[in-house]
């Protein structure tokens, strides 16, 4: 799987693991058959959960492109969490510059935030 996403320096961390998820099978795809749902006329209640054009439903719409596993490996082989330490109050933090406890790396691009931006990211896209 040659792709530019998946280029890391020789000898760093994230190419030692790039390298380890690149030969390891990443199985149990989560997606959603919204056909089937309609079917069993479960959508509109799964919809409730999942949203519309929210970070979960598009990660529900990529899981079987090829550029899942892609982005996957990518993600796994540059995340890095380093948490607040206990005496830094998150709530002295200035907006415009928060504690930085996440990074990955996505489509090439560097991701900094903190632990309360990753997770409104993440939940509420």
């Amino acid at each position: 799987m040659e792709n530019p996403y998946l280029m890391f320096e020789e000898g760093s961390e994230a190419y030692h693991r790039c390298e380890k998820f690149r030969r390891m099978e990443i199985g149990g795809h989560a997606a959603l058959d919204w056909g089937a749902l309609d079917e069993v006329d479960e959508s509109t209640r799964a919809r409730l959960f999942i949203g519309h054009d929210t970070p979960w439903s598009r990660l529900f719409d990529i899981a079987y492109t090829p550029s899942y596993r892609v982005m996957t490996c990518e993600f796994l082989s540059t995340s890095d969490f380093a948490p607040r330490p206990v005496d830094r109050l998150e709530e002295l933090d200035d907006p415009d510059d928060p504690w930085i406890e996440d990074s990955f790396r996505l489509a090439n691009q560097w991701h900094l935030m903190s632990l309360r931006q990753y997770s409104t990211a993440v939940f509420t896209g």
